[in-house]
């Protein structure tokens, strides 16, 4: 059950708002969404009970616009490309949903719609994912040795959430084809060298503070944010990040070890939304389009230097 604690520690209601015990640095191990078990503190488990609290009144929104505008009302506006006033108007409601969170039961549908890859999946013949299966089954393909590039957390994750395994596929690829820069889990990591770059000038232009005190500590950001981009953000998740703190650390392992710590930690999305709508500001996919091609050339430039010195001749083989 979501929220659900283990036998190691009960926390009761009444404890939810006692400073004491918010601020205690107790681990305690509690089921999570999935009924996986997991470790954290009592803070964490308060952040989880009032999210399900949250999730629980949205299902029943969800709900009710079901019975009032049909099981799959939100496909309306993959089927139809107008500017029908119902179509709009759907589309924003949906967009304020899908920020205020899906309901975990709704999820599997919700995601494979409104992400594009229903729409990928009609479009390939029926058999298509069996005779890819057959096709590449006992084989070490190309595609199967870049799972180890952190993309088998993506693809459990997916797995987890769609239920079935060819869903679950076609997520991956509207993920690989349609959503993600080009080359992020090839060998060079040229993408996700891209995503790095326009991470770096973002981080200056939204955040300078930080990003100035990590230059000035020689931190480069990407020894943290690799790991985010590779995983897409599945395994670890930088959400509650105290900005004083990070300021007032000078070691560049005090640093690395306050964002590992608040990157594991459970955290509110709708305050996580509101940091990032209202006081980071909104990006456009347009802008980070421009930013990603202007990045990639310069990677590219450097992918090809390092290549050139790779195999020029050393001076000890003359």
């Amino acid at each position: 059950m979501f929220g659900e604690t283990s036998h190691e520690l009960q926390v009761r209601p009444y404890w939810k708002n006692t400073r004491f015990f918010r601020r205690a640095a107790i681990t305690v191990k509690f089921h999570d969404i999935y009924a996986f078990t997991v470790e954290g503190n009592v803070n964490d488990i308060n952040v989880m009970n009032e999210v399900r609290e949250r999730m629980q009144r949205q299902r029943q929104v969800w709900w009710a616009l079901e019975a009032s505008k049909g099981e799959n009302w939100y496909q309306e506006q993959n089927r139809v490309s107008s500017l029908r006033l119902f179509v709009v108007v759907n589309s924003i409601m949906l967009r304020r949903l899908i920020r205020k969170g899906i309901p975990p039961v709704l999820r599997p549908k919700v995601w494979f719609s409104v992400s594009g890859a229903a729409k990928k999946r009609s479009a390939a013949p029926e058999s298509y994912y069996d005779d890819l299966i057959k096709a590449v089954e006992g084989k070490d393909t190309p595609a199967a040795l870049q799972i180890d590039n952190g993309l088998n957390y993506v693809a459990a994750l997916l797995l987890l959430v769609m239920k079935r395994e060819e869903d679950a596929f076609w997520m991956l690829a509207v993920l690989l084809e349609d959503i993600l820069v080009n080359d992020c889990y090839t060998d060079n990591l040229s993408g996700c060298n891209v995503e790095q770059r326009v991470f770096r000038d973002l981080l200056y232009k939204k955040c300078p503070r930080i990003a100035t005190h990590l230059e000035a500590i020689e931190l480069d950001a990407s020894v943290i944010a690799t790991e985010w981009f590779i995983c897409l953000f599945s395994k670890s998740l930088p959400s509650e990040m105290n900005e004083e703190e990070v300021l007032n650390a000078h070691q560049i392992e005090e640093v690395v070890s306050i964002l590992q710590k608040s990157a594991h930690h459970l955290f509110d999305p709708d305050k996580l939304l509101t940091v990032a709508f209202n006081k980071i500001g909104p990006m456009t996919i347009d802008a980070l389009t421009r930013e990603r091609k202007r990045q990639k050339s310069a990677v590219m430039a450097e992918i090809d230097q390092r290549l050139r010195l790779l195999n020029s001749p050393k001076i000890d083989d003359k």
